[in-house]
């Protein structure tokens, strides 16, 4: 009989891949770790340095390891990982995750606001949804006409002049009295929690966890990778676009589209990990049409089935020591083959 937190097939093949990476750290770990003994200043950061080189050295496993194998393989190892503690040189780590956001919501690119009239609307349906979460009240409503305002400030923050949105014209907020000062940034958010600098994006109070989940400052269009995400986030994704008559077909079936998705990828723990994991985006389509749903271009232009942008997260123990590690990547493809991979920004903290 199998052990509750046993590893399976592919969560070993995984941590095969983490380890082969790390074994190419050690020796610069152990160096420093010589050093140490003879830096007396340095000994008491010897843990935090060990667990910082182990946080790097499972970062370069994981960009390696979705370069070999692609991040369909990544995702199911990972999902095989018991919830525990996992042994990684002479640190552990733990909350591994490799996350598509090609779905988020993207705060630059200030023209969109200008060529996309259903814009607008798709944010105010984000504000309602986080907000019901966040408040756990179901009749929470954020109308489009309260986005104009938040939008506008976002737009003036962004843009690259000094002078007010001319999009909504909503007028140039007042940041004389912020405490501690504050400046408009009359450029792109470089990270998403740049936001939370914004004066009417503020009285949102929206909490962080929540603008880390549903924002992002790259990429492009949203798309919804129906290969790597749940139905239930495919379902969430699709209610952003209600009473939007370009998508109506997309809002009235979600629940069907986002089952239809997932349901030949339910037997996926019976395939050998060897096994390649295959394009499900035609066959999606045929039952979709079997099922009466033909969509539009415009509508399935919210769909995908590779994802370019991912967050990487996860935590390192060391001792008492603990780290975590949070980076934006983005996959560069040659067909549906990783052939190079772009690091945005990455945190220790």
């Amino acid at each position: 009989m199998k052990s509750k937190h046993q590893f399976s097939q592919p969560g070993v093949a995984l941590l095969m891949t983490l380890t082969v990476v790390l074994l190419l750290s050690v020796g610069l770990m152990k160096t420093f770790e010589n050093r140490a003994v003879e830096v007396s200043h340095l000994r008491n950061n010897l843990d935090h340095f060990k667990a910082l080189t182990t946080s790097r050295s499972l970062f370069r496993a994981v960009l390696f390891a979705l370069k070999t194998q692609g991040p369909q393989k990544v995702r199911y190892g990972i999902d095989q990982l018991p919830p525990l503690p996992i042994p990684f040189g002479e640190a552990f780590f733990i909350n591994l995750k490799v996350v598509p956001i090609d779905s988020r919501f993207l705060l630059n690119q200030t023209r969109r606001w200008e060529n996309d009239p259903n814009r607008i609307t798709v944010f105010a349906n984000l504000i309602t949804q986080i907000k019901k979460i966040q408040t756990k009240n179901p009749y929470y409503l954020f109308l489009d006409s309260d986005a104009v305002p938040v939008v506008s400030a976002l737009i003036d923050w962004v843009d690259k002049d000094d002078s007010p949105d001319m999009i909504f014209g909503y007028g140039m907020e007042d940041y004389s009295q912020a405490n501690p000062a504050v400046s408009i940034k009359n450029s792109e958010l470089d990270r998403v929690s740049e936001i939370k600098a914004i004066k009417s994006f503020q009285e949102l109070e929206i909490a962080e966890p929540f603008i880390e989940k549903y924002f992002r400052v790259v990429g492009d269009d949203e798309k919804i990778d129906i290969n790597l995400l749940s139905e239930k986030e495919i379902v969430h994704f699709l209610e952003r676009y209600e009473s939007i008559a370009d998508y109506a077909k997309v809002f009235d079936n979600r629940e069907i589209i986002a089952k239809i998705a997932k349901q030949d990828i339910l037997d996926i723990s019976s395939m050998k990990y060897n096994q390649p994991l295959v394009n499900r985006n035609s066959l999606w389509e045929v039952e979709l049409k079997n099922r009466g749903i033909e969509l539009s271009q415009t509508e399935k232009n919210l769909f995908t089935h590779i994802s370019r942008f991912f967050e990487v997260s996860y935590q390192i123990n060391h001792n008492k020591t603990k780290i975590l590690f949070k980076a934006i990547i983005e996959l560069l493809y040659t067909g549906t083959d990783v052939n190079k991979i772009k690091i945005i920004n990455s945190t220790h903290y």
